[in-house]
């Protein structure tokens, strides 16, 4: 038993209770389980520190930068840069997570693009 993904019928159902992890034309052959959503972390990471391979496994660590409280007499805190998360998985993972990141600027790209001509428009003549 894998991995399965639930295929949306169309853009109004992605992300409903019923199919939470909804991604339509992408193997639709597989489904993720209702609950799994709900029990994993959030990762946010501001950088990747370091990363590497070990017997075929890829290793990728992933940092964030944090504000401390201390005894600088200036701030009263401090930048301190904390490791978010370890990534580990196989090759294939490893690229289809490439392609994934990929597709996603993609979509941020064209994103900031059309908030840049909507915002150019907007402005009075």
């Amino acid at each position: 038993m894998g991995i399965q993904w639930a295929a949306a019928k169309n853009d109004k159902e992605r992300g409903t209770p019923e199919e939470p992890m909804a991604v339509a034309d992408r193997k639709p052959n597989l489904r993720v389980a209702e609950l799994s959503s709900s029990l994993v972390p959030f990762v946010y990471f501001d950088g990747v520190i370091c990363h590497g391979a070990h017997q075929g496994v890829i290793q990728i660590e992933l940092a964030a930068k944090t504000i401390v409280p201390d005894d600088n007499p200036k701030t009263g805190a401090r930048n301190v840069v904390v490791v978010t998360a370890h990534v580990r998985c196989s090759r294939e993972a490893a690229i289809n997570l490439k392609q994934v990141l990929e597709s996603a600027l993609e979509l941020e790209q064209h994103s900031h693009q059309k908030d840049q001509v909507s915002a150019v428009s907007a402005k009075p003549h």
